[in-house]
């Protein structure tokens, strides 16, 4: 019996230890990047012209176009997903994104958790 408790407590641990051991994930797409097209840019927002190819770059493979709100002061905001995953694939992405001319800002698709409590 001591034995045991003995191996149960050692898997344990050793189950424990491999857990913190991975790296935790992180709260952000690997695959994606937003961008927020400049004001002066809503026709081509809302007529959908930008195109993969406005990007100039080999790693986006497609665009995902969300809606448009007059009401604010830019163009409209677009996910680019990339071909080639990874952090510094989504960095390297968000630096070129923010040097073209139609593009106000870049940044990261964060996740959204929702957490849900029981209705009292």
């Amino acid at each position: 019996m001591k034995n045991k408790g003995l191996a149960l407590l050692f898997t344990v641990l050793v189950v424990q230890s491999s857990c913190s051991l991975r790296p935790s994930r992180p709260d952000f797409s690997l695959n994606e990047v937003k961008v927020i097209v400049k004001a002066e840019y809503h026709e081509e927002v809302i007529n959908r012209n930008i195109t993969v190819e406005n990007f100039a770059w080999e790693n986006v493979s497609e665009l995902n176009y969300h809606d448009y709100y007059p009401e604010y002061d830019y163009g409209g905001r677009i996910t680019v997903s990339l071909k080639e995953h990874g952090v510094k694939r989504v960095e390297f992405a968000i630096e070129n994104f923010k040097k073209l001319d139609f593009i106000e800002d870049a940044g990261k698709v964060h996740y959204l958790t929702i957490l849900r409590t029981p209705l009292s």
